[in-house]
């Protein structure tokens, strides 16, 4: 597996923001252009405290293809399903093993697990894929790498800034530091700047570098820059393997992509406990950089051009040859959001760093532009949820995969297929050909539920075919079996006619209501034999007048179903 791409993903420091031009002007200009579009998002303004997010400052795509979000508020990592399910938290303030002082950047490790950065601790975090506490290692002079990616091999690319006081330099460096060791073992890059107390933040712009990393132990580089659009490829020994340099006009960036940058100072100022005020004479740059990020998505780089409100990216094959330019014109904040582009997921992550209303995690795809500039509507889709089969045994995740108009009805939602698969396993069974009907929002709450239909003490599943406004509602069935820990397909219980059922386990009686007409009502009871419901007991009623009704009641006798009683009953109107 290719290793992660990953640039500086700051957990406890706002970054300078740094505009960009349009990007180089004659080679882009012919370039096909596609769009982002959100279909999903994971957060909440308030409830359930797994998705009420602090404040989001790094994101992160495991090889498993789970979402990691770093919080800096909660200081805490937050682990959920490539559907955008809460599976676990991890990592903590501390100096302990397993703990960050000031994490500066996560990135996937090839086995599934994340690697954080802690500078102020001076080691490197490894996390299992399911944030429990590997490994660290200690003993950088004077910083670990900021924003460290593992490749397959176990070395670290990655960049760290070192500032001699003597002579006010930043110096940074991109480099590689071999398995276990902690002395670079290869530098790629080196950028050196004078400190200016009247413009601290000059610095770390003019020494800044971006990158990610490649197939073959090979990496792509970009220096921070308003002057120049530079791309660079090493490959393993360090060498340039190829470079892209593109005619770039300077420019200067937008107003309110200044705006927003500002206003992101003043919001970690305030965290502070600083005057924000003191954000408005601190100078910001005003020109446009022409890359501010790299990524690598498993086929493509994206080189992101900043500055305009609407997101942009150039997307270069790994031969530095232009393929096509990207928008995000869903999240018009510029600066203001933050992006994980992956090799592990077709995803793309987003979140703004300074939201109107609260922190969420935007889920988006890739999708041409329409006439006009319209997106085209996302159908296709997924849902998702945890169920707890039994308490010694890990959760679940369910997803399930749905269309929506023009395909379905108006307001509704088709679930043609769902997924099962044990949290933190690479085990997945899935039933496909379905045709369940719901309305068409994200919550699935009575439409699908999870409780003990066969009366064993594990959870099983069902599905709603379609709603209804009273009795006769179809489900598909699913039976856990313990025996081998998987879900299987109960389509007896379908075949039986089971509608609109209620369980009963300390009876161990499942009950089922139906109605044909306005006229002949039905109740019927089951109990489970051999992991199949048999029909033990009916009581029909039927309205033969206006006035009077009669109810048969039928049991289970002898293997048969025999009537033992039949009463009329007047209607009192």
């Amino acid at each position: 597996m290719t290793s992660s791409a990953r640039v500086t993903a700051l957990l406890l420091v706002i970054p300078f923001c740094y505009g960009c031009s349009q990007g180089p002007d004659e080679e882009v200009s012919s370039i096909p252009e596609h769009a982002l579009v959100r279909f999903d998002s994971i957060g909440a303004q308030m409830g359930d405290s797994n998705y009420v997010f602090g404040m989001p400052r790094a994101l992160e795509i495991t090889s498993r293809g789970n979402i990691v979000v770093g919080d800096i508020v909660r200081m805490k990592m937050m682990m959920y399903s490539p559907e955008g399910v809460f599976i676990r938290s991890g990592g903590n303030r501390g100096e302990g093993p397993g703990e960050y002082s000031a994490p500066t950047g996560i990135s996937a490790t090839p086995d599934g697990g994340i690697l954080v950065s802690d500078a102020m601790g001076g080691k490197l975090i490894i996390y299992d894929s399911l944030l429990d506490y590997g490994s660290e290692l200690m003993g950088f002079t004077p910083y670990p790498p900021e924003d460290p990616v593992m490749l397959d091999d176990g070395s670290i690319i990655g960049s760290r800034a070192v500032f001699d006081r003597e002579s006010g330099t930043l110096t940074r460096t991109l480099a590689r530091w071999a398995s276990g060791e902690v002395e670079p073992s290869l530098i790629y890059l080196r950028r050196e700047g004078e400190f200016d107390q009247t413009y601290p933040g000059r610095v770390y712009r003019e020494t800044s570098i971006v990158f990610c990393t490649l197939p073959g132990g090979r990496v792509a580089a970009s220096p921070l820059s308003t002057e120049e659009y530079t791309v660079t490829c090493y490959d393993p020994d360090g060498g340039t393997e190829w470079v892209l340099e593109p005619e770039y006009r300077v420019r200067d960036r937008q107003e309110e992509d200044i705006e927003i940058e500002r206003e992101m100072m003043r919001a970690a100022i305030r965290r502070n406990g600083g005057d924000p005020d003191l954000a408005d004479r601190m100078p910001i740059e005003e020109r446009a950089c022409a890359v501010t990020a790299l990524y690598f998505d498993g086929q493509h780089i994206w080189a992101r051009r900043g500055g305009e409100l609407e997101p942009l990216f150039d997307v270069l094959s790994t031969e530095g040859e232009y393929l096509y330019s990207c928008r995000v014109p869903s999240l018009p904040y510029g600066s203001g959001v933050a992006f994980a582009i992956s090799p592990y997921s077709s995803t793309v992550l987003a979140y703004l760093a300074n939201p109107q209303d609260y922190s969420r995690i935007w889920m988006l795809r890739d999708r041409d532009f329409a006439a006009e500039g319209e997106v085209s509507p996302v159908s296709p889709g997924l849902t998702s949820c945890t169920l707890s089969v039994h308490d010694d045994l890990e959760p679940f995740l369910v997803s399930l995969y749905w269309v929506g108009p023009p395909e379905t009805p108006d307001g509704f939602r088709m679930a043609h297929t769902v997924s099962m698969s044990p949290i933190g396993s690479d085990s997945v069974t899935t039933f496909q050909g379905l045709e369940a009907y719901y309305h068409g929002s994200s919550d699935v709450n009575g439409y699908l539920v999870a409780e003990d239909m066969n009366f064993d003490g594990y959870a099983d599943l069902r599905l709603m075919e379609s709603p209804s406004a009273g009795p006769n509602t179809c489900w598909y069935y699913w039976l856990f079996h313990p025996e081998t820990g998987t879900f299987l397909r109960a389509d007896i219980w379908e075949e039986t006619g089971l509608v609109s059922p209620s369980f009963d386990p300390g009876e161990g009686v499942i009950t089922s209501f139906h109605r044909d007409g306005g006229g002949f009502y039905g109740t019927e009871y089951y109990r489970v034999e051999d992991n199949v419901p048999v029909l033990v007991r009916s009581e029909t009623t039927e309205y033969i007048s206006p006035d009077s009704a009669v109810t048969t009641v039928m049991e289970l006798i002898d293997g048969e179903m025999k009537v033992i009683g039949t009463s009329t009953e007047a209607i009192e109107r």
